[in-house]
């Protein structure tokens, strides 16, 4: 047996006494280890396409280091922001931050690899 588990039957057996708290005070009382469900099934017909942790949209900085490391290309960050400002790469304004969609991003990539002009 190793300790975490030896320092949950431990949390077990554990013994409460009635605690006399002082007026005005609020004791929060928990639920002991044993009632936390260990694991959550999960329903297959409600899972997602993508996890939710992964990225859908980056900025123009990510994006433009994103395409640089990918391709190996001189494209400058001011050359990016033009191509944002004239629409060649999709993008969404958020409040007053602007945001490129990695799919958009990707496809670059590809026709760049590709060797299509952009």
């Amino acid at each position: 047996m190793d300790r975490s588990q030896e320092q949950i039957r431990s949390a077990r057996e554990i013994k409460f006494e009635p605690v006399n708290a002082p007026p005005g005070v609020k004791i929060r009382l928990t639920k002991p280890i044993s009632c936390i469900p260990r694991h959550v099934p999960v329903d297959p017909s409600n899972r997602l396409d993508r996890s939710p942790a992964t990225l859908l949209m980056v900025t123009p900085t990510a994006a433009w280091r994103r395409l640089c490391a990918r391709t190996g290309c001189g494209v400058t960050l001011q050359s990016f922001y033009r191509w944002i400002r004239n629409g060649s790469v999709h993008s969404v304004r958020l409040g007053g931050r602007i945001f490129v969609p990695l799919e958009g991003v990707n496809e670059i990539i590809r026709r760049c690899l590709a060797g299509d002009p952009f």
